[in-house]
Parts: C-alpha cells; sequence; structure tokens
C-alpha cells in the first residue's frame, strides 16, 4: 500500500500459483487488514495483521507470528509471539485447512541475495582461473 520506492528485491514470496511476491523492504506485513504489505482481506480465516517477514540487523531474515491461529513454517507451528529464522526454500502457511483448502493461503520464501552470493562466486572462480587452457568450471 501507498507509493512504492524503487529499491532492490532482497526476497520473493511465492504463492500456490507460482506467482511471486517481491519483496524489497525490511519488513513486510501479511495478514487480512488493508495496511498490510501483503493484504488478504477476503480471507476471513487469516488474522489482521497474521505475521510478519523481516530482516535484522545481521541480515538473517525471520518470520514471527502475530495471529490467533499461528502460521506454519514447513509443517512446524509458530505460535503468537514467537519467532522462526527463515531459509530459501521454506515453505510457509499462513492458512492450512487440509479438509478444505479453497482458503489456504501458501507461500515459497526465496531468499535472492542466496542466487546473487552463487553468481558471484562462480565468477570470482572463473576469473580466478589462471591457467590459460579453456577449461569448463563446475561446482
Amino acid at each position: 500500500p501507498g507509493s512504492q520506492v524503487n529499491m532492490t528485491s532482497w526476497a520473493q514470496l511465492v504463492d500456490q500459483s507460482g506467482h511471486p511476491q517481491l519483496v524489497s523492504e525490511n519488513e513486510v506485513v501479511i495478514g487480512r487488514a488493508k495496511e498490510c504489505n501483503i493484504s488478504l482481506t477476503t480471507n476471513r480465516l487469516v488474522s489482521g495483521r497474521h505475521c510478519k517477514i523481516y530482516k535484522d540487523c545481521d541480515g538473517n531474515v525471520w518470520l514471527s507470528d502475530t495471529s490467533t491461529n499461528g502460521t506454519l513454517v514447513n509443517n512446524h507451528k509458530v505460535t503468537k509471539g514467537q519467532k522462526v529464522e527463515l531459509s530459501s526454500g521454506d515453505i510457509i502457511r499462513v492458512v492450512f485447512r487440509k479438509e478444505d483448502d479453497r482458503n489456504n493461503v501458501v507461500y515459497r520464501y526465496e531468499d535472492l541475495r542466496q542466487e546473487e552470493t552463487q553468481t558471484l562466486e562462480l565468477t570470482q572462480k572463473y576469473d580466478d582461473d589462471d591457467d590459460d587452457d579453456d577449461t569448463i568450471l563446475t561446482t
């Protein structure tokens, strides 16, 4: 909501349909309230401010639950007031009902900074290759 500042995205949340929601702010709030960064206004199973994903001063990424029913991260329940560190590939279930999946809200967290680092490491490895033969480096 509000005006978007053009910043570099450091993460993305990919929904069940494969659509990525880019994250460029230090904190993203998911909830039913209109002022949330990811606003799910029509889903009554989502709390007003369900959870937030944020970076700490060391660059670690956390999910903090602020909901009534909790949030599942890799099928482990995180309850109100608890937080868990996220890693790329983690599955976040804001709403999960086995018996009725119509209102389920699921995201896959992807840390875009790790991909940049891996690419940079491969580039550095290639650049640091001093022998003049045309060897292809693989990892």
